[in-house]
């Protein structure tokens, strides 16, 4: 399939052509991605009444969890960081004489809390800075063009799908009846969600043309 074509030649057939980008690495994130932390305003308040029929609580933690994380847009772009991988004349193969690589981050549409930003980047990467990168083998051979170009350049670039994230934070309490531990309640405090977030891939593509 054709993304774009150059201008035609005098001799009437296309003096360029480039396809169309596939995806050659995805990062591999945290399903159902959760992240613990202290809520300060809420320690040392453990002589609150419990709703859960005992007579006290006490705090221990609070945690956020990803609760949903679609893909709302493939492709939304912008590609960018592109790099050039090899040159191959028609009717050769050839490999990557050198390591080519390229690198991408999450990207945040709207301004969210660091926690929330944090967990958001390991569901999508794994790791909580949001970082992703590939690196094109030496080992791949990649083959020139058909018809009637002579020349295929070959292309690696990041490009992105955009998400929409739902994200549910709870506190957590152990609830007391006297000095027995009863249970454990996890209280749902917010709903969040997090629109035009998104996340990197690499793709690869060529431009067939005549040298």
């Amino acid at each position: 399939m054709i993304l774009s074509i150059s201008a035609v030649s005098a001799e009437g057939f296309n003096s360029s052509v480039q396809s169309q980008e596939i995806v050659v690495a995805t990062p591999n994130g945290v399903q159902n991605a959760k992240i613990e932390f202290i809520d300060k305003t809420k320690i040392n308040n453990g002589w609150k009444i419990s709703p859960y029929g005992g007579d006290r609580r006490v705090y221990r933690h609070s945690y956020s969890q990803i609760a949903k994380n679609t893909i709302t847009a493939y492709n939304a772009g912008p590609r960018e960081k592109d790099v050039f991988l090899l040159s191959v004349s028609k009717g050769q193969e050839k490999a990557i004489s050198s390591t080519k690589k390229v690198t991408g981050s999450v990207q945040f549409s709207t301004n969210v809390g660091v926690e929330i930003k944090s967990l958001i980047n390991m569901a999508i990467t794994s790791n909580t800075a949001g970082s992703f990168s590939h690196e094109w083998s030496q080992s791949v051979k990649y083959q020139g063009p058909d018809g009637n170009y002579t020349t295929r350049d070959y292309y690696g670039a990041v490009n992105y799908d955009q998400y929409s994230t739902i994200v549910k934070t709870y506190d957590v309490y152990d609830e007391y009846l006297g000095t027995v531990k009863v249970e454990t309640s996890h209280e749902l405090v917010s709903t969040q969600t997090i629109n035009g977030t998104k996340a990197p891939k690499a793709v690869e593509y060529y431009r067939d043309f005549n040298n």
